[in-house]
């Protein structure tokens, strides 16, 4: 097979011009939750359950706190999935994952703690 040609799936067609082949690879693909809907969704958090979720300190949230949030709000599961994913990505939420760290649920209330599994695998977070 030619090394200059490569499949385009969304085309259904192949190319063989070299120059796509660092372009095309280079993409990123777009998230499908933007920042702006992000910063909306955590508002309307931040003022349904205050004693969790803030902009200034990530609490750890407990383990199936999405059922919580589809049982007390009216966000979708899909909205619900997409900011928790990035809730739960910040670095300031991956550093506070330290064995034995409360978890809260949406009252506030610790609803458990952060076992050692559940705690990053980096060298940093181990010392």
């Amino acid at each position: 097979m030619n090394p200059y040609f490569y499949y385009m799936p969304e085309t259904n067609k192949t190319n063989s011009n070299p120059s796509n082949l660092i372009t095309n690879e280079a993409k990123k693909p777009k998230s499908s939750f933007s920042k702006e809907e992000y910063n909306k969704t955590l508002q309307l958090l931040s003022t349904q359950f205050p004693n969790t979720f803030n902009d200034k300190n990530s609490k750890i949230l407990k383990v199936g706190i999405h059922k919580d949030l589809k049982e007390k709000t009216t966000l979708s599961s899909n909205t619900i999935k997409h900011f928790l994913r990035k809730y739960c990505h910040a670095k300031k939420y991956i550093a506070a994952l330290i064995e034995g760290a409360p978890r809260y649920d949406l009252e506030g209330n610790i609803a458990g703690l952060v076992t050692i599994e559940e705690t990053p695998k980096t060298p940093e977070h181990n010392k």
